[in-house]
């Protein structure tokens, strides 16, 4: 349950991250630690568990069905999102939509009548503070993690078999979000529930690999001057470069199941 924060504890808050010392020892644009996990669940085709901090703890999970493809598509495979975030957290469902940029002709098995359905799903065990960045690492961790079921297809019958054979899908594009929070005049990435508390305007941007910025929103109440804006856009993508070649790096270098701890 959240408390409410004190005008007290909030001062001390602003005047920390004013001095670029937040009160659990961080820089405003420094992460908490993390951990991973991948490949936890077996009736899933790909997942992952984020731990950030002692507060967040999100599983994403990956399920991949055959369907037809849609009339305006036929090219494509499918994507859906079915993630319970919570009323509170129902704001963060679009941007999770935004960044789930799988190649959809990848997923694609017989054009016009058969196609794969990758569903991803979101569930929160604790939510302590910026959910948001926290589910997308673990979405493209789920992602990596992903084997897709290579089938032998017979096009004119429009028939197929499951082999047992497995393929990766292609993340190259899926970006991860940075989120900053404005609490004061300040900014701070990975806000605890604490600063999320004292928070006037968060601002998330989606980072991919290569520093493209896809999308952006904006939540909380208030604007946000155009020269923190840039300054946010320069930091976010600094930021989610440098968290994907992290990821990545142990995402490649592990297997399965095994924690990996990076700060």
């Amino acid at each position: 349950e959240m408390s409410k924060i004190s005008l007290g504890e909030r001062k001390y808050l602003e005047d920390g991250i004013h001095q670029n010392l937040r009160n659990d020892g961080r820089s405003n644009t420094d992460y908490r630690p993390f951990t991973i996990e991948t490949g936890l669940l077996t009736q899933t085709h790909g997942s992952a568990r984020i731990r950030l901090g002692n507060h967040t703890d999100v599983l994403v999970s990956i399920k991949l069905e055959t369907g037809e493809p849609d009339i305006s598509a036929p090219n494509e495979g499918r994507v859906q999102f079915g993630a319970d975030l919570g009323d509170e957290n129902s704001h963060l469902s679009g941007v999770l939509e935004r960044i789930l940029l799988v190649d959809k002709k990848d997923l694609c098995l017989i054009p016009g009548k058969l196609c794969w359905i990758l569903c991803m799903d979101a569930m929160v065990f604790e939510s302590g503070g910026n959910l948001i960045d926290a589910i997308s690492i673990a979405l493209r961790a789920a992602l990596y993690n992903t084997q897709v079921p290579v089938l032998e297809i017979d096009e004119e019958e429009g028939e197929y078999e499951v082999t047992d054979r497995y393929r990766k899908l292609n993340i190259e594009n899926i970006p991860i979000c940075v989120t900053f929070t404005k609490i004061g005049p300040g900014y701070v990435v990975d806000s605890t529930m604490e600063e999320e508390q004292c928070m006037s305007v968060q601002m998330t941007v989606a980072v991919s690999k290569k520093g493209k910025v896809s999308t952006m929103q904006k939540g909380g109440h208030g604007g946000i001057e155009p020269s923190s804006m840039l300054e946010m856009l320069h930091s976010a993508r600094r930021i989610g470069q440098q968290l994907i070649d992290k990821l990545d790096g142990i995402l490649q270098q592990k297997q399965s199941g095994q924690v990996a701890f990076f700060q």
